[in-house]
């Protein structure tokens, strides 16, 4: 190997670590602005297509026509969480809990004024619990 071929592998791979921050800073660009727009995707959807109106939580939007738009949302924010590592073991310990709460928020739906939960009524509590963890 000469002169010119370890330059140009030096260059190489400079590029490939440019391109690799530059994922790694579309991920939390795109983690954030999943978990900002979600709010608002809910409820304008809830109105604009099933006539719903505003819910008095976001977990509420669970029971409306917008059930897949929450659980697919949470769902890819939690993978999304799973593939951020941070910048210390800390960083990766709290989005690897993130990620299974935003997940375990998704698949516990919560109560509705007028559910009566029979043989799941667990399920509201493990829900408030997941989202009180990961938010």
């Amino acid at each position: 190997m000469d002169f010119r071929d370890a330059v140009e592998d030096m260059n190489a791979t400079a590029k490939d670590d440019v391109s690799m921050v530059f994922s790694y800073l579309q991920l939390r660009k795109s983690i954030g602005l999943l978990g900002c727009a979600l709010p608002f995707v809910l409820a304008l959807g809830a109105i604009a297509f099933f006539q719903t109106g505003l819910q008095s939580s976001i977990s509420s939007y669970y029971h409306t026509g917008m059930q897949d738009v929450f659980v697919g949302i949470l769902c890819v924010i939690g993978l999304f969480l799973l593939s951020y590592k941070g910048y210390e073991r800390k960083d990766a310990v709290a989005g690897n809990i993130a990620s299974i709460c935003a997940v375990g928020t998704a698949l516990f739906p919560t109560a509705t004024d007028e559910a009566v939960w029979g043989a799941t009524a667990q399920f509201p509590r493990i829900h408030l619990v997941f989202a009180t963890l990961f938010f």
